[in-house]
């Protein structure tokens, strides 16, 4: 399959959003072409910008003084206006206004993987408000996109690629699903924002959805168990530029770091003076801690976090390449 992307920009850009300093550019609508096929008619889809899944907050000090992560900082962006996935390359037929590349990445959420893509792409949001981060530690994102109620369901689930096999392995079950309760001290949902988001019970079953992520088009994966010093050197960068905004990746193997393809004037990394060469994805394993002024030797905890496996070298969980 391969699909091919059209945008289009409705009621302008969403370039400043409410109680945000900074956000993902994106547009309101895609329509991807002949993405399966209804009744043995080519489906096209026309996919609307959605609410991302919000992750918990996390900390391993919580007390009964620490305060709540500030409201702009938590909640997903809102466009204010009418393994998880399977990725493909497409190509950018018409868009207006927008700098959109001639091809971009277009991933595909598996039948039952949908809240996991809800949950990247709010990481993907939250990078984006950050120096040091997208474009330059993690891959630039357009946005994260639904089709509901496809009718009949069964009509297209087995023509769309990611929906042809449902393997072990495949459940959408994420980080805090058994641990976001009262008795927990490390995940907190103060605002409910988790709790009350559609994702948090979302069923395939009951609301058929296709979801997508657009994001900026990478290279190849690092080549484990390849041992190349300078190449590591810059993975350990750009999982170095997560840490002081509390992103721990939980995932960093060796088929999550893709070598960039373009790069600019704003890919450069102000912390270690230069462009990196890689760039770091699939989120929707990641945990995202809240760091204070109160609690900033946390930082080198959350430094041991990232890299505990990764500084095995060749018995790390990253070189072995073990499967998802």
């Amino acid at each position: 399959m391969d699909p091919h992307l059209e945008s289009t920009v409705k009621e302008g850009l969403e370039q400043e959003m409410p109680r945000v300093h900074a956000g993902l550019r994106t547009f309101t609508h895609l329509r991807i072409d002949n993405i399966g096929r209804l009744n043995k008619t080519p489906y096209a889809g026309t996919f609307r910008r959605t609410l991302t899944f919000l992750a918990a907050r996390t900390s391993a000090l919580f007390t009964k003084d620490t305060p709540l992560a500030p409201f702009e900082s938590w909640e997903p962006l809102n466009n204010r206006r009418r393994g998880t996935a399977t990725v493909y390359s497409a190509t950018v037929r018409s868009s207006t206004n927008f700098d959109l590349a001639e091809t971009v990445c277009v991933k595909m959420a598996k039948w039952s993987r949908n809240r996991s893509l809800a949950r990247e792409g709010w990481y993907y949001e939250q990078l984006s408000r950050e120096a040091n981060c997208e474009r330059v530690a993690a891959p630039r994102c357009f946005g994260h996109f639904v089709v509901y109620g496809a009718d009949p369901p069964e009509a297209i689930s087995s023509t769309i690629t990611p929906w042809k096999h449902v393997e072990y392995g495949d459940e959408d079950i994420l980080t805090e699903d058994y641990d976001l309760y009262p008795g927990n001290t490390s995940l907190r949902d103060e605002y409910g924002f988790a709790e009350n988001c559609r994702w948090y019970d979302f069923n395939q079953d009951e609301d058929v959805a296709i979801c997508v992520l657009v994001l900026e088009e990478l290279g190849a994966a690092y080549p484990s168990p390849s041992m190349d010093d300078e190449a590591l050197r810059g993975i350990r960068e750009i999982l170095e530029d997560l840490v002081p905004i509390g992103i721990v990746h939980e995932d960093a193997r060796f088929n999550n770091v893709l070598r960039i393809l373009v790069s600019d004037s704003n890919s450069f990394c102000s912390r270690h003076k230069k462009i990196h060469n890689w760039r770091l994805v699939d989120f929707d394993r990641a945990t995202r801690f809240f760091i204070t002024d109160s609690n900033p030797n946390v930082l080198s905890y959350y430094f041991e976090l990232q890299f505990k496996d990764f500084n095995k070298g060749q018995k790390s969980y990253f070189m072995r390449g073990i499967p998802s």
